[in-house]
């Protein structure tokens, strides 16, 4: 799909059937419209958790992307010379506005969108749980709606419009990191814990018939000169929710490469399109379908070329197992289906408490505390207030209950740590 995804974008930058058909090629513009939220929902699904104890995961994204993103940047840097855009007025705050929300070539959006998107609901998820997060997402979302496809709404509503004329003094779209991230990104990462309600024909069902409605959505728009820009419409997560949920119930071996090869293509292509441009003008003007063909052959020999010179030179972690004597591997399938026996077998109006104690016997806290309470385990013990901390750090909302002894003097964290349900102390003297 990150293959897919990244074709769908030279798609919606090459138009490949401009040429053939108006609703051909508003088809196409309509249907790469799932490429960027994918991209945010596979980072929501890898990346955001309300089970985590520091902002290690965070600043890890943060130093990935941002390195990428600076790459990107002095790689277009030549283009942008060549474009003169140092030489427009008021050259900083230009800058300054292309580095954090649109990117310093029209592309480089996602990257700097992803940094931000996930800045904001990784506190959203930190301060206020998935409804209530997912909910302020949706409203960022209608906000950038009425900025993009639905902005000719707005210019009939002076007040209204005057806002967004603020707005776009700070960036000049509405689908960045503030608007348009947010809610694929807490959407990939409540589907990473949320079990699947429907079978995969609902899903493919339900993405058909939001790629449909979304094409009738911009049907309208376009005949009604609404948009100022087509990037958002009302129907897109929607359609995404389905489509994404229907892609995680694909379980396959990692092809290796795949991922880096994808990222390259994305990142190229647009110097791939200037090449194209500059040297087969001629034929190109003629066919934008030959155009769009060319972009991703040559596209794509550079991208696997990256990658399989990245799996080459680049320096590979060894399983734990061939490097220790002794190690760990857990089975957390299995640690849910014994949780379920033990329920199961429990007398009615009974609860399963979980001792987690000691970093929960050298099997990890974090991983064991956090699958259990996915799989419906409400009640975890510890040895002391700083185990039962940690766990409330890492996202644990059930009862927590010290076994060992808590000194008085130290009531005030129980307290603290006890807003989210119930933190109880064995030993409080």
């Amino acid at each position: 799909m990150r293959l897919a995804a990244a074709v769908l974008v030279i798609t919606c930058h090459t138009s490949p059937l401009a040429g053939v058909s108006v609703v051909g090629d508003l088809l196409t513009r309509i249907v790469a419209l799932v490429a960027v939220p994918f991209y945010f929902m596979a980072t929501g699904l890898f990346t955001l958790s309300q089970y985590h104890c520091d902002n290690r995961r965070l600043k890890g994204f943060m130093k990935k992307i941002g390195t990428i993103y600076a790459a990107s940047v002095l790689l277009y840097l030549p283009l942008n010379i060549y474009r003169d855009y140092f030489n427009r007025p008021n050259l900083l705050p230009n800058l300054l506005r292309d580095l954090v929300f649109d990117g310093t070539v029209y592309h480089l959006w996602h990257l700097t969108a992803a940094m931000l998107g996930l800045a904001i609901v990784w506190r959203l998820v930190e301060k206020l749980d998935y409804p209530k997060g997912l909910a302020v997402a949706a409203v960022l979302y209608l906000v950038g709606l009425f900025g993009d496809s639905y902005y000719g709404i707005v210019g009939r509503l002076p007040v209204v419009k005057k806002f967004y004329d603020l707005l776009f003094q700070l960036f000049d779209y509405t689908r960045n990191g503030i608007f348009f991230a947010p809610i694929f990104l807490m959407l990939g990462g409540y589907m990473a814990e949320q079990k699947p309600r429907l079978t995969k024909w609902w899903n493919w069902a339900g993405s058909a018939s939001g790629v449909v409605l979304m094409f009738t959505e911009g049907m309208l728009l376009h005949q009604y000169v609404i948009p100022r820009h087509d990037s958002m419409c009302l129907m897109l997560p929607i359609c995404m929710v389905f489509l994404f949920r229907g892609l995680l119930r694909f379980r396959g071996r990692e092809v290796r490469g795949l991922r880096t090869a994808a990222r390259v293509i994305y990142l190229v292509h647009p110097m791939v399109i200037v090449a194209e441009i500059t040297h087969l003008e001629a034929l190109l003007v003629k066919s934008n379908l030959v155009y769009f063909v060319a972009v991703c052959v040559i596209s794509f020999l550079f991208g696997f070329a990256v990658a399989a010179l990245w799996w080459r030179f680049a320096v590979k972690q060894k399983h734990l197992a061939e490097t220790e004597r002794a190690y760990i591997e857990l089975d957390l399938a299995s640690l849910a289906y014994n949780a379920a026996i033990l329920q199961a077998a429990m007398p009615q109006g009974s609860e399963l408490m979980a001792v987690v104690k000691a970093n929960a016997y050298g099997h990890g806290d974090y991983e064991i505390s956090t699958h259990l309470e996915k799989n419906g385990v409400k009640a975890f013990a510890v040895a002391t207030i700083e185990e039962g901390i940690r766990l409330r750090c890492y996202g644990i909302r059930g009862i927590i209950l010290i076994l060992g002894y808590t000194d008085i003097h130290r009531a005030k964290e129980l307290k603290q740590y006890a807003h989210l349900k119930q933190l109880w102390a064995a030993g409080l003297s």
